[in-house]
């Protein structure tokens, strides 16, 4: 489970606006005291078996304890028991989940789990069953609980679907060419019902921004929905050269020695692996020691030797990296650099709109639950994402200001379609001189792969263009950008950045959850 879901996290805080928020987080208390089991125990067979109604697999409970189980369950104190007795909290537990259980729209929830964990199986490096504990209390307690929770969540979006109009029985849906999840052709993870409208909408629909990078099969559907085929071979090409070129320390092909220039590069490679998702061990791997390179260069001592741009993406990369894997250390350290980066100093978007990194590193961290200094915050939506570029011929800056407006909600504003219109007189296209410019092409690109229709189909046909055949193989099998064919890619270390640059224009498509075009 996601901790970017605005319920869980109001759970594991035990708050009281959440209802039975500390009901739940007492009922957690409860679940590790009474999880202490010799050795490990996979969970995976036993819920299977659950859900085929097998009874011939069990885990036999102590007695006693059994006996308080059936008794919380059955919304009865359980006289005797220490963990139970006069428990309050777990009678109104009880009680929130026999209300939960006669809702007018009957929820079969077998299926979806068994979904779940056949691309848990594919995913090695997702959260695992939490291991070690008594099967009937995951069983009934928990997993009934969740049921009635989604219930409840399900049955409130069908009631929303409803009233607009919808089907109550379209539960959910693939976003893509607007194709249900059940029509043939498609039978990949399935996408939300309704899409936000904003970035800041995203806990109040309950989606994830990441939702298509933690899925190969929606990766694969969203680049084939925005006309980027042409361009997987390349990335996973790339990806897999950037993994073979890291070194035990983490950092990828040959350092610089410039420190600026180094955690730029570092960072946007760790980016480029990020962008992939979740589904391999391998790039799990490198992910993980990109990122101990990237925090190691941003302890107390030498944060402040770094500029504004090199430290927003390499913040950036820690705060996606947090929340992506779901690693409390991750997050604590990502936590702790945006702490840093509140250096009282209004931050400005620069050239190519570079600045957006550090604008793109809030609003993640802010939508995935993450501590934002508040000025800090304030003063990127103001200096970043409010503020009207002056030159035109700039499309990493025009790109920046006009995807801050669309994932602020303001699509429909004179200025975001002005600056949508001056960026398609701005296609990405080689230099007089043969060489392209990924850096100043990304903030454009993500914004018109917000924006969609014609400017982005037309927008993906010229990108692709320009940037596939600079890849080239490698002896290795991966294939990798030269510097000589990128701008600003020149020096120790420049295959990295133009190939990491390359990359992370082309998985566009998947990088983040689109929103509502309507």
């Amino acid at each position: 489970m996601s901790d970017t879901d605005p319920l869980l996290r109001a759970v594991s805080d035990g708050n009281p606006a959440c209802p039975d928020g500390r009901a739940l987080a007492r009922l957690g208390e409860l679940i590790r005291a009474h999880s202490q089991l010799p050795g490990d125990s996979d969970l995976a067979p036993l819920v299977r078996s659950r859900l085929d109604a097998d009874d011939s697999v069990s885990i036999a409970p102590d007695p006693v304890d059994a006996v308080a189980i059936d008794l919380a369950w059955d919304g009865v104190r359980a006289a005797g028991s220490p963990a139970m007795d006069g428990d309050d909290s777990l009678a109104r537990l009880g009680e929130l989940i026999a209300g939960a259980s006669s809702l007018p729209y009957p929820v079969d929830l077998a299926d979806r789990v068994r979904q779940r964990l056949k691309n848990a199986d594919r995913q090695p490096d997702m959260p695992q069953l939490e291991k070690g504990g008594r099967w009937r209390i995951w069983s009934a307690v928990i997993s009934a609980h969740v049921a009635a929770l989604v219930a409840i969540a399900i049955y409130q979006t069908a009631i929303h679907d409803r009233d607009q109009g919808g089907s109550a029985d379209a539960v959910s849906i693939t976003m893509m060419k607007g194709v249900r999840a059940s029509d043939p052709g498609y039978t990949g993870p399935e996408m939300p019902t309704r899409l936000p409208m904003q970035w800041s909408e995203m806990h109040e629909v309950g989606t994830d921004l990441f939702l298509l990078r933690r899925f190969p099969e929606l990766r694969e559907e969203a680049r084939r929905h925005y006309g980027m085929e042409r361009s997987g071979a390349a990335v996973s090409g790339g990806l897999s050269w950037l993994e073979s070129s890291q070194h035990a320390d983490g950092s990828f092909g040959k350092l610089s020695g410039d420190g600026d220039r180094d955690l730029a590069t570092q960072s946007l490679a760790a980016l480029a692996l990020l962008g992939e998702g979740l589904g391999d061990q391998k790039r799990t791997a490198a992910i993980r020691g990109s990122l101990a390179w990237i925090d190691a260069q941003l302890d107390d001592e030498h944060f402040h030797e770094h500029g504004q741009v090199p430290a927003g993406i390499a913040c950036l990369a820690l705060v996606e990296g947090g929340l992506l894997l779901a690693d409390p250390a991750l997050r604590a350290q990502a936590e702790d650099v945006l702490i840093e980066l509140d250096r009282g100093v209004p931050v400005q978007p620069g050239a190519a709109g570079l600045g957006g990194f550090t604008l793109l590193a809030l609003e993640t961290a802010c939508q995935g639950g993450m501590r934002v200094p508040p000025r800090l915050l304030e003063q990127g939506r103001r200096n970043l994402g409010r503020s009207l570029p002056t030159q035109e011929d700039d499309a990493g800056r025009l790109g920046l200001a006009a995807f801050s407006r669309l994932i602020y909600g303001y699509r429909g504003k004179t200025s975001t379609s002005r600056q949508l219109e001056v960026l398609g007189t701005l296609p990405p296209q080689p230099s007089a001189a043969g060489q392209v410019n990924p850096l100043g092409w990304f903030f454009a690109t993500l914004a018109l792969r917000e924006a969609g229709d014609v400017a982005w189909d037309r927008w993906a046909a010229s990108l692709q263009a320009a940037l596939v055949p600079a890849f080239e193989a490698t002896p290795d099998g991966g294939m990798r950008v030269p510097a000589a064919k990128v701008r600003y890619a020149d020096g120790d270390g420049g295959d990295v950045f133009a190939t990491s640059l390359a990359i992370l224009n082309l998985q566009a498509a998947y990088r983040y959850l689109p929103l509502d075009s309507r």
